[in-house]
C-alpha cells in the first residue's frame, strides 16, 4: 500500500529583495518533491521585488505584498495561510541544499518522519554563495538553546507540523524564531534531527549584524521563559560570545607586549 505523501508549505518573505529573490524562488521550485505548496510573502518592495516574483507567478501558490511591520510579521501572515502538514521558513537570499533537499525528508526513500519539529545542519555562503563551511544542528533541547541561542539550530533548517505551530511574538524583533521553539518544547512536542543538510544559509542576516543586540534579546527571552535562576546560572554563555566579539573587533591579540 502506497503511503498518502506530506504536504510541505514554503514560505519565503521578502522586503526589497529584488538582487537575491529569484534564486530562493528557483531553489524552491526546482525541488523534485512535488507536493509542495510556494507562499511568497512581500512587504510592499519599492525596487523591482515585485516584478521579479511576477515572473514566477505559475510556480507560486499564493503571493501578498502589503506593508508589514517587519519580518516575524511577514511569516506570521505566511503562518495564517499556510495548508501544508508541514512548514518551513525559507529568507530570501536563502536556498535548500539541493533539488532533493524537502524529497530527503519527506518522498518515499526517506525514513518515515512524523515527529512534531524534523531539522537539519546548514552550510554557511558567502556573498557569491559559495559554501564556505557545513554546520550540523545541536541535538534540539532547552539547556542547548538556552546555551546557545539560535546557534543550536537555524531557523532555516527546521520543518515544524503546522497543526502545532503557533505566531511568532512580535515584542522581538531578532529572536523570535528562539522565543517559539521554547514554547514548543514546552509543550512536549517531538523533535527529529536528521543527518541532511537543508538549506544554503547566507552569512551576514539580521541577527549577524545586531549581534549585541541579539544577545540581549536572547537574555530577555530566557528571563521571561525561566525566570532569573536560570538566567543566572546559564549567564556565562550569554557572557562568552559577546566578550569574544568584542576581543576580535578591538584585535587586542595584535597589540605589542610591553
Amino acid at each position: 500500500m502506497q503511503m498518502e505523501q506530506k504536504k510541505v508549505s514554503v514560505v519565503t518573505v521578502v522586503k526589497d529583495g529584488g538582487d537575491c529573490i529569484e534564486k530562493t524562488i528557483q531553489s524552491v521550485v526546482s525541488q523534485t518533491y512535488r507536493h509542495i505548496e510556494y507562499i511568497v510573502i512581500d512587504g510592499h518592495s519599492r525596487d523591482d521585488t515585485r516584478t521579479k516574483i511576477l515572473h514566477y507567478k505559475n510556480d507560486i501558490d499564493t503571493f501578498v505584498s502589503s506593508p508589514d511591520r517587519g519580518i516575524y510579521d511577514a511569516m506570521n501572515n505566511g503562518l495564517k495561510l499556510a495548508s501544508g502538514e508541514y512548514i518551513i521558513f525559507l529568507n530570501c537570499g536563502d536556498v535548500f541544499y539541493s533539488s532533493q533537499t524537502i524529497d530527503s525528508i519527506f518522498g518515499r526513500n526517506g525514513h518515515n518522519r512524523s515527529a512534531d519539529i524534523i531539522y537539519g545542519g546548514i552550510a554557511l555562503t558567502d556573498r557569491f554563495g559559495k559554501i564556505v563551511k557545513h554546520v550540523s544542528a545541536l541535538p534540539m533541547t532547552m539547556e542547548n538553546l538556552i546555551k546557545y541561542g539560535s546557534r543550536t539550530v537555524c531557523h532555516q533548517a527546521i520543518f515544524i507540523r503546522k497543526s502545532i505551530t503557533i505566531p511568532f511574538d512580535l515584542r522581538y524583533t531578532l529572536l523570535a524564531d528562539l522565543n517559539l521553539y521554547f514554547d514548543l518544547l514546552k509543550k512536549r512536542c517531538t523533535t527529529l534531527k536528521t543527518d541532511q543538510f537543508i538549506v544554503c544559509y547566507k552569512t551576514g542576516g539580521a541577527s549577524s549584524k545586531f549581534f549585541i543586540i541579539g544577545n540581549l534579546e536572547r537574555i530577555w527571552i530566557v528571563f521571561r521563559q525561566f525566570g532569573f535562576k536560570k538566567l543566572i546560572f546559564n549567564m556565562v554563555y550569554f557572557a562568552m560570545p559577546i566578550l569574544y566579539r568584542l576581543y576580535s573587533k578591538l584585535n587586542l591579540h595584535r597589540f605589542p607586549r610591553i
